[in-house]
């Protein structure tokens, strides 16, 4: 009965913790409005240091001129290898 008492508390705590990273992850998403930033960024014809900044965590140049850019949000990391090709110039 122990057993099965503890079992029980532990799923509960298990349950909350899994809502509020969900909660968390729900404000996150609402205080950035990424669509918007990525198109506000795409639109303009001349591009800010500030624009950069809101975007781009970092760059970086390899030896044999390979640029990878690293965004601060995870959705615009994906397909890194796409865009590690796409701007080799």
């Amino acid at each position: 009965m122990r057993l099965y008492s503890r079992q029980i508390e532990s799923r509960k705590q298990v349950e909350e913790r899994i809502k509020q990273l969900k909660e968390l992850e729900e404000k996150e998403d609402s205080s950035v409005d990424i669509d918007k930033l990525v198109k506000d960024f795409v639109n303009m014809k001349e591009i800010t240091r500030t624009m950069l900044v809101s975007l781009v965590d970092k760059i970086e140049i390899s030896e044999n001129k390979e640029i990878t850019i690293y965004y601060k949000f995870n959705i615009l990391n994906m397909g890194k290898e796409d865009n590690k090709l796409q701007n080799v110039g």
